[in-house]
């Protein structure tokens, strides 16, 4: 009776090793899997970061290329008079040089 008793003494004792050893590699995949979702979660803060910066520029670059529009057709008009001639070059070639730096940069921001 002794002896059955040692050996289910040494049964449990096996049983519990083995149990003891899953919780320790269970609680090591808890460790990893509660890493990886900080650094996800500071991956999508991020990237919510980068889309908010991606919407200002477009919108930047959207009305730079409007404002020199504007400021092309202005000169456009003003360089038909001999009397402005002068102020409509430059105006035009300043809003043609607007609109191709806004056209540029929101090019850039595209993803491709």
């Amino acid at each position: 009776m002794i002896k059955s008793q040692n050996d289910d003494l040494g049964i449990v004792n096996e049983e519990l090793s083995k149990a003891i050893s899953d919780v320790e590699s269970i609680k090591t995949q808890l460790e990893v899997c509660r890493v990886l979702a900080e650094k996800q979660a500071d991956e999508i803060i991020l990237l919510n970061k980068r889309k908010v910066a991606l919407k200002r520029t477009r919108i930047a670059d959207i009305s730079i290329c409007g404002g020199g529009l504007f400021i092309g057709a202005l000169g456009y008009i003003l360089k038909q008079d001999d009397n402005t001639k002068d102020i409509g070059n430059v105006l035009f070639y300043t809003g043609l040089g607007m609109t191709t730096a806004g056209a540029v940069s929101l090019v850039f921001t595209i993803p491709f």
